[in-house]
């Protein structure tokens, strides 16, 4: 898949993986907007998968993650 790059605007992004050392045993990765409290369990996550993309021109590197759960963490919190 070829990719712009979202900040310089490049068209020589490369898609990737991100790996830890020991990435057999670490669980997946999440996104946690800032507005979520420390101490909270429940629906605060949104598990990214491992498809990146980084521009070699400014070391950009960006993601995607499903919108549907973070649209639904939205809702629940302006609900509560």
């Amino acid at each position: 898949m070829n990719a712009k790059c979202p900040q310089c605007h490049s068209d020589a992004a490369m898609e990737g993986k991100i790996y830890n050392q020991i990435d057999y045993v670490n669980p997946p990765a999440y996104f946690r907007p800032n507005s979520v409290p420390f101490y909270a369990i429940f629906k605060t996550n949104v598990q990214l998968q491992n498809n990146f993309f980084a521009c070699p021109f400014c070391g950009f590197v960006w993601s995607k993650i499903n919108n549907q759960d973070l649209q639904r963490y939205s809702i629940n919190k302006s609900a509560a």
